[in-house]
């Protein structure tokens, strides 16, 4: 039996703590590697968990020993860009995209709405501008963009190993943080984020079977990934999933994190 070390992209990780208490309280022997001034030495017996690290600095992690996600799936994952290009000539369905700014233009001609992102790293909307809703939309060159898939569900499907472990649907949130009713005008629905007045919710949800089908295509399409929680949205007048993006370092709650530390402990 292998001992499990967890190596975060950020020094203190919620979700990894939580992950954590979880598998110490089920009994497996887990620790964290620091990422500053640390001796750890990868080998036989012990198995690594690349929490969200692009980076790997400690090379006696990489070289040597087992590693789930290793750093070169992190970094496609990581950059839109790079994660688009990835799944181009694969089965995975994703928003059409260019980096070509004059392809861009022409598809704004032609009536379509497009979608600028200005950070390839971004989260949560960030870096994100629609065409429709930006009179100099081209003022700055973005190294992306995609075409709006106007969609009526997104989900969350985390994956480890090639298997789907949970799935989450993004819904609107009923009250703010202050236990106020939301106005569902003042939702903004193209971009699903918490900010935006969206959760993860598990209850009462139908996940049609081409999401599933979308992101275990897109997670097999990645080299050395492990395990990740895919972003996907569905259009369901086309019944067409398409797939965003893969995130490594997922936040837990609830049944998910359950989930993360029962398919972790049974490594």
């Amino acid at each position: 039996m292998s001992r499990l070390f967890f190596y975060p992209y950020i020094g203190r990780s919620k979700s990894i703590e939580k992950l954590g208490r979880k598998l110490r309280d089920g009994g497996t022997d887990i620790k964290v590697i620091r990422l500053q001034n640390s001796t750890f030495v990868n080998g036989p017996g012990k198995l690594v968990i690349n929490w969200g690290s692009s980076a790997v600095p400690l090379a006696k992690i990489q070289n040597e020993g087992a590693v789930l996600n290793r750093r070169s799936a992190v970094q496609t994952c990581a950059n839109k860009l790079r994660f688009f290009t990835a799944l181009s000539g694969t089965d995975t369905a994703t928003p059409e995209w260019t980096s070509d700014a004059n392809v861009a233009r022409r598809w704004v001609d032609e009536g379509t709405v497009v979608v600028a992102r200005h950070t390839l790293n971004g989260h949560s909307g960030q870096g994100i501008k629609f065409s429709d809703e930006e009179a100099n939309f081209f003022e700055e060159i973005a190294p992306l963009y995609t075409k709006y898939v106007p969609k009526k569900e997104e989900f969350r499907v985390h994956i480890v190993h090639g298997n789907v472990i949970d799935v989450q649907q993004k819904k609107m949130r009923t009250e703010d943080d202050n236990g106020v009713a939301v106005n569902r005008e003042d939702i903004n629905f193209r971009v699903r984020s918490h900010k935006n007045g969206f959760i993860f919710a598990r209850q009462d949800i139908r996940v049609p079977e081409e999401v599933t089908r979308q992101a275990l295509s897109a997670f097999g399409a990645i080299e050395n990934l492990d395990f990740g929680a895919v972003d996907v949205i569905y259009n369901a007048r086309q019944n067409r999933a398409y797939v965003l993006e893969i995130n490594t370092a997922p936040g837990l709650e609830g049944s998910t994190l359950e989930a993360y530390a029962n398919a972790f402990a049974a490594l």
